[in-house]
């Protein structure tokens, strides 16, 4: 009778965790009061990072990470797609190294999260406008980075920039302003550290999805979808507006005034002030 009761359990706790799977995996089932605890679920808990991921990306003492030279596989539940990644750590080939006229700096939206190689902003623009554009977006950066980055690159030809902006570039660039226009690269170890918490956090087990999906819906517990500490977002720097400081730190960099004409492209995917 034990041995019974067990299995009977073990058979329902079974299928509420495949219910959960099956609309992870199809989230147009999901009924629409419980999306936003699937998303918040699915984006602490459960979704791969391509910047922590072994086989994409590498620690870079200049950078923090850059993607990993060579031919990689990056997916999640929503896609599978595959990089191409040259020397510099970009997703674009070595030939768009050499002399680009355009090149795109910005964070996961200008590299192509879960968009195949072919479809990403720099590669439609390369084909649409028959000129040779470098893709040099990486996962996260802010505009610090992505200006750091860009004084390694060849823009010797390049006429465009374009920097793809995201709200939560902000951290980034006020550390970077209020250290003197310095890059505050974290260390090796560190990386490694964060690396293993959220793929710890990120791993699998049994009635992992109904353990946590579980609190949240039934529970209204929404402390147990966010295991992973993120840092405070700082008030901004009193004296400048994101826009300002933004601008501050494009003036600040050498290869910016030797680039004719630069676009600003505004991407963000919830409230801020305006930009």
């Amino acid at each position: 009778l034990i041995f019974y009761n067990v299995l009977v359990v073990f058979i329902l706790l079974g299928a509420i965790e495949l219910t959960f799977t099956f609309l992870l995996n199809n989230p147009k089932y999901i009924p629409a009061k419980y999306f936003q605890k699937f998303k918040r679920y699915y984006i602490s808990n459960d979704r791969k990072i391509i910047q922590f991921e072994d086989n994409c990306a590498v620690y870079d003492s200049r950078l923090f990470y850059t993607l990993k030279p060579g031919n990689s596989i990056f997916k999640n539940r929503e896609f599978n797609t595959e990089y191409e990644v040259n020397s510099m750590g970009l997703r674009d080939d070595e030939e768009s190294l050499y002399k680009p006229k355009i090149i795109v700096l910005g964070d996961s939206y200008a590299m192509g999260w879960g968009v195949d190689q072919a479809y990403n902003f720099a590669q439609l623009l390369e084909s649409t406008n028959k000129q040779k554009v470098l893709n040099a977006g990486i996962s996260s950066f802010g505009t610090a980075r992505e200006l750091k980055l860009l004084n390694q690159l060849d823009y010797s030809k390049t006429e465009y920039l374009i920097i793809q902006f995201c709200a939560n570039d902000y951290t980034e660039n006020l550390s970077y302003y209020e250290h003197n226009y310095t890059l505050k690269v974290s260390s090796l170890e560190n990386y490694q550290k964060q690396k293993e918490k959220i793929n710890r956090v990120n791993k699998y087990y049994f009635l992992k999805h109904s353990i946590y999906l579980g609190r949240a819906i039934f529970l209204e517990d929404e402390t147990a979808q966010n295991p992973i500490e993120s840092a405070e977002e700082e008030p901004l720097y009193e004296e400048l507006s994101q826009a300002e400081l933004f601008l501050n730190i494009l003036q600040s960099n050498e290869a910016i005034q030797q680039i004719p004409n630069i676009i600003i492209s505004d991407i963000n995917y919830f409230p801020t002030e305006s930009f």
